[in-house]
């Protein structure tokens, strides 16, 4: 998580140095979203401030395409787009704008193996029933898609001011078992370790889309997450 997090300082760095803010302020006021408070009416994204290494560029696009969505259908802030390598608008007066800065965090693979696994065997017919073990040699696959989305309203502007900061977490798996030809088992589910006495920082999605079809399972994941993210704005 701390690599995942990494370009997060950086990138409030450079909103104080652009803002000419001297303080910055975060209320974590309740678990629910709550609509953003701010006097703000733009909502700026700089595509450079959406952190994503190669591997989840795919999964960026997908955000970035999921966020200009909604941000078209709804009538409170005016949206901005800036594209990658533009200037970040100067901020000369004191009044209020939100930037949208983030990381994005995604692996894909896949892990396979044999196994031998002993199974019972019945025969039954007219007047007679009988049972028997055998050894049974299985071959396996398991499909692994994780992504992580960390998202931050900064409101710039007298102040600079982490208005919301949310995460969304999935870890879908899909386990394929096969012996001569014939399916035993094939099923998809969504696995992470949760500990009940503690309060997760995180909210979990999952696909409903097979994670073998790559491109569909995505976007439905960043679907779910900006829904998420988005979620009372």
């Amino acid at each position: 998580m701390k690599k995942l997090l990494r370009g997060i300082p950086f990138l409030c760095l450079m909103l104080l140095i652009v803002s000419c803010s001297k303080t910055v302020v975060f209320e974590q006021e309740a678990q629910k979203a709550l609509p953003l408070k701010t006097d703000a009416r733009i909502i700026r994204l700089h595509e450079d401030y959406l952190f994503a290494e190669r591997d989840a560029q795919a999964l960026k696009e997908k955000v970035v395409e999921n966020i200009r969505q909604v941000m078209a259908n709804q009538q409170r802030f005016r949206f901005e787009f800036i594209p990658s390598g533009t200037k970040i608008p100067k901020n000369d007066s004191n009044n209020e704008s939100v930037f949208l800065i983030g990381d994005i965090w995604m692996y894909k693979g896949s892990t396979s193996g044999e196994q031998v696994k002993k199974v019972t065997r019945t025969k039954s017919g007219f007047g007679f029933s009988q049972s028997w073990d055998e050894l049974e040699n299985r071959s396996w696959r398991q499909d692994n898609l994780q992504t992580v989305v960390s998202l931050y309203f900064v409101e710039v502007g007298n102040e600079t001011r982490i208005l919301r900061s949310t995460i969304t977490i999935s870890n879908d798996k899909k386990t394929k078992i096969q012996t001569g030809g014939r399916t035993i088992s094939n099923r998809q589910y969504s696995q992470l370790y949760r500990d009940k006495e503690l309060q997760a920082g995180f909210q979990l999605v999952k696909s409903n889309s097979s994670i073998t079809s790559t491109q569909k399972a995505l976007n439905e994941l960043a679907r779910k997450a900006v829904t998420v993210h988005f979620d009372a704005l």
